[in-house]
């Protein structure tokens, strides 16, 4: 039964509003959505308001058909203990007990397959129902194809075991005015098919093989996480600066690997400007601030390394790294390998972009008085640190 549970049985593909592939997987207990323009995999229950309540009406309907698989699974149980007693029993072929037994191998089967027959269209039924919904976006569903070619063998194999019964058999034959010849020379015949059949249908009516290849995360070692980023203070200092009217200063920010711990690296670094005026006059002179020597690692960076006001203002540039620009896309919902989240960890975190000499310099140009001179920048910088969190929400 476990791998009825872990097959699935209504398919579903879904384009958003934005034109992007969404998969709708449904299994007994629960559904899958994924996403594969983004690699995003989650899954729900039946019964979490994840859905509007008709279609959680529909979806509810999957515990029928775990009920009605277990009776089909059980009566194979049954049947297969009936068989075994007739086999070891030394009963006369006379006695009740012995036609009982006889009636019982025989129907048992093609009761289970009509068990399964019954979860089969009771799927149907929520196909459609999930069907006619307006979703309000393009939408397909449609039963898996393993699960249409079970209940054709579930059901075949249950007639061809009442046909290999040769009193039924000549019962048949006797109504069809012998227009078929049942004989018995074609019992061994019969009797073949009907025990492979019913072999399929014990692997498949209750158990429904997964013949279209793995339908379950179960299987392929997948965890599902939720990404965050997390970044935090790792460094930071200020310098105040005398620089000369129509001259330069400059300060160096060292980033090295001690500031950060596993599994964190640079996430951003920012530099603050304030100033006064400080000269003859009261008109603010007019300064900038440039990152003009930047280590490796930042040359696609979300970055501003350039500021200049001219109305005592405070000044601001920041760079972010390569790698780091990007950290916030990967936040979300995702269903991951071992290895997947290793990976990611690697090219996010075991990387040393942005490591290095960062050289900040200040200009200052006059306005107003032509004696005015000596400006006074304060300049203050912060470093930022970060990391992927992983935390694990489905298993």
């Amino acid at each position: 039964m476990h791998l009825a549970k872990d097959s699935v049985w209504i398919a579903g593909e879904a384009t958003d509003l934005w034109g992007d592939t969404v998969l709708l997987d449904f299994y007994l207990s629960e559904g899958m959505i994924r996403a594969p323009d983004y690699g995003f995999e989650i899954g729900f229950g039946y019964e979490e308001g994840l859905f509007p309540e008709e279609v959680e009406a529909s979806l509810s309907q999957f515990a029928s058909v775990n009920l009605l698989l277990a009776i089909a699974f059980w009566l194979l149980v049954i049947w297969a203990l009936l068989v075994l007693s007739s086999a070891a029993s030394r009963l006369p072929e006379e006695s009740t007990l012995a036609s009982t037994l006889g009636i019982g191998t025989n129907l048992l089967p093609l009761c289970s397959s009509i068990f399964f027959l019954a979860a089969w269209n009771m799927t149907g039924s929520i196909e459609s129902e999930l069907v006619s919904y307006e979703w309000g976006i393009t939408q397909e569903f449609s039963r898996a194809f393993a699960i249409n070619l079970t209940a054709l063998v579930g059901f075949i194999s249950g007639i061809f075991w009442i046909l290999s019964d040769q009193s039924i058999r000549e019962a048949l034959n006797e109504m069809r005015s012998r227009e078929f010849d049942f004989s018995l020379d074609a019992r061994p015949f019969t009797l073949g098919i009907a025990s492979t059949l019913i072999l399929a249908s014990i692997g498949g009516a209750a158990a429904i093989p997964m013949m279209m290849g793995p339908g379950s995360s179960a299987s392929t070692g997948l965890n599902f996480y939720d990404v965050a980023v997390e970044y935090w203070e790792v460094g930071s200092g200020s310098e105040t600066l005398t620089v000369s009217s129509g001259s330069t200063n400059s300060v160096i920010i060292d980033v090295d690997a001690s500031m950060f711990g596993n599994d964190s690296t640079l996430y951003r670094i920012e530099v603050f400007g304030y100033y006064d005026e400080t000269g003859l006059d009261a008109f603010c002179d007019t300064v900038s601030i440039e990152a003009t020597s930047v280590p490796l690692g930042v040359d696609w960076a979300d970055q501003i390394l350039a500021d200049e006001k001219n109305d005592c203002s405070d000044l601001f540039i920041y760079s972010y790294t390569d790698t780091s620009s990007y950290a916030w896309e990967m936040v979300g919902q995702y269903a991951l390998t071992e290895e997947e989240t290793m990976l990611m960890k690697s090219d996010f975190l075991e990387v040393t972009e942005g490591y290095g000499e960062w050289e900040i310099e200040v200009e200052v140009d006059p306005n107003g008085s032509p004696f005015d001179n000596d400006e006074q920048v304060t300049l203050e910088w912060i470093i930022w640190g970060y990391t992927l969190n992983f935390n694990e929400i489905l298993g």
